[in-house]
């Protein structure tokens, strides 16, 4: 009989499930500018048992993480920058947050582009869900100019701190 190999453990159990994806719990309390540097398509497998589904990624500059594009954040970036092609949304410069939101019976922080701080102004829209009656409204957000900072790796990691005012993008997460 083999010998079981242990290895002792260091950090957290957070650090060691760590999805390859932001989620809404690595958002709440902050707004981050990141860099979309280029977009992928993947195969996902849901956790519970279902088909793997092909979805497409974000892969930010400033961030280890990547932004999973379900279709009301990638009707976002489409209505804040006039286009859906790939090519001419790498190097637009977004922010994204938390939000919560009712998934199925649960509220759940949920990851949100809120602006981009190349909008000279808010854009206003309307995202006509595949599943719902009437359409999701949203506002995204352009920036109060001073003050402006990009998010950097190493901030990932720090505590959630509440921005008092929303328009004010929080560049430290």
């Amino acid at each position: 009989m083999s010998e079981l190999k242990l290895t002792p453990c260091s950090g957290s159990f957070d650090d060691f499930y760590r999805s390859k994806f932001f989620v809404g719990d690595d958002l709440v309390g902050k707004k981050s500018v990141y860099t979309i540097e280029k977009f992928y398509k993947t195969q996902l497998k849901p956790e519970e048992d279902g088909e793997t589904q092909t979805v497409i990624v974000a892969k930010l500059k400033e961030a280890k993480l990547m932004l999973k594009l379900n279709y009301t954040n990638a009707s976002c970036l489409k209505a804040m920058f006039g286009t859906s092609d790939y090519s001419k949304l790498e190097g637009k410069r977004i922010v994204i947050t938390a939000e919560r939101e009712r998934v199925g019976n649960e509220q759940l922080n949920t990851v949100r582009i809120y602006g981009s701080p190349d909008l000279k102004e808010d854009v206003h829209v309307e995202i006509k869900m595949p599943f719902r009656k009437t359409p999701v409204k949203r506002t995204l957000k352009a920036p109060n100019q001073q003050q402006q900072q990009p998010a950097t790796q190493s901030s990932q990691k720090a505590p959630a701190t509440r921005n008092e005012d929303p328009d004010n993008y929080d560049r430290s997460a």
